[in-house]
């Protein structure tokens, strides 16, 4: 009788701890290693006084390390034949039920097309949900006759 009244709270020791964890899991962001956000980015402005830009890129963001609310990325962005790649850092912190702030910053080019023009350096700020990733980004300084502005859209 001791034995079964054992098991049976250790059954219902286990049940609670793996109940806790789930419930633990739902409050984590989903913004985790190795997931990828697709959609689209776009940018108005100009660059080097050129202000025939692309308006909208396909974009994917792939979480590439992560460490409590720090985090680095790739963000690829394509449109036609030309692309580039960005490494990014940034932070990710709660903003109520079920949302999160995101921001982060381009701080280098790992790949680029030739002739693209790419531009480092621009934070991103968004929110994220359990599947969306929405936000702005603007470039901070107006250096060489170039201001760039715009929106992404990036879904799980």
């Amino acid at each position: 009788m001791k034995r079964a009244l054992a098991s049976a709270v250790a059954v219902l020791v286990m049940s609670l701890c793996t109940a806790a964890g789930q419930d633990g899991k739902k409050d984590a962001d989903p913004l985790t290693l190795d997931s990828q956000w697709k959609g689209k980015l776009t940018q108005r402005g100009k660059v080097k006084g050129e202000k025939d830009l692309p308006p909208q890129f396909e974009t994917v963001l792939v979480v590439t390390k992560r460490k409590d609310t720090d985090f680095e990325c790739e963000l690829r962005e394509k449109v036609g034949d030309a692309n580039v790649v960005y490494l990014c850092k940034g932070k990710i912190t709660s903003a109520g039920k079920d949302a999160f702030k995101v921001e982060f910053q381009s701080t280098s080019v790992k790949a680029s097309s030739e002739g693209f023009i790419a531009v480092p350096q621009i934070p991103y700020t968004g929110t994220l949900t359990v599947k969306t990733l929405k936000g702005t980004w603007k470039l901070a300084l107006n250096k060489d006759d170039t201001e760039l502005d715009g929106d992404f859209n990036l879904e799980k």
